[in-house]
């Protein structure tokens, strides 16, 4: 049997994660030299590292990505908007947002809504 199956670059598919709270600096350099080396998408990090991100990739077509109410999207909706200005001010160009997941299993689709479009309004992200 003849498997022909196309080429496919799926190195800027990919979102290099580094998402553990003893990551240090010099894990961080390194995820950021490979994303680099294989033209990842982005490097997603906690919202500590992001500075330090942005710096590493200035200038590179690598997003800086950082988690919103990670792990578990039960903070309140203006803590995750000051962690997004935050993160935005820090050089994150793409964010993460864990929704809260009891809201959407009750159905409170309207307070999901509300609390990404008023994240998208103060970082002038978009979905």
């Amino acid at each position: 049997m003849n498997l022909d199956y196309p080429t496919i670059d799926i190195a800027p598919l990919i979102d290099h994660t580094l998402l553990t709270s003893i990551a240090t600096s010099e894990q961080v350099e390194q995820w950021c030299a490979e994303a680099d080396k294989f033209d990842f998408a982005s490097v997603c990090v906690y919202p500590i590292h992001v500075k330090q991100v942005a710096e590493l990739l200035h200038k590179k077509k690598t997003k800086v990505c950082t988690v919103i109410g990670f792990p578990s999207g039960a903070s309140t909706p203006n803590t995750k908007i000051y962690e997004a200005q935050e993160a935005v001010e820090n050089g994150a160009n793409e964010l993460d947002v864990v929704i809260n997941l009891g809201w959407l299993k009750t159905g409170k689709t309207s307070e999901l809504y509300s609390e990404i479009s008023e994240i998208c309004q103060e970082t002038e992200q978009t979905v």
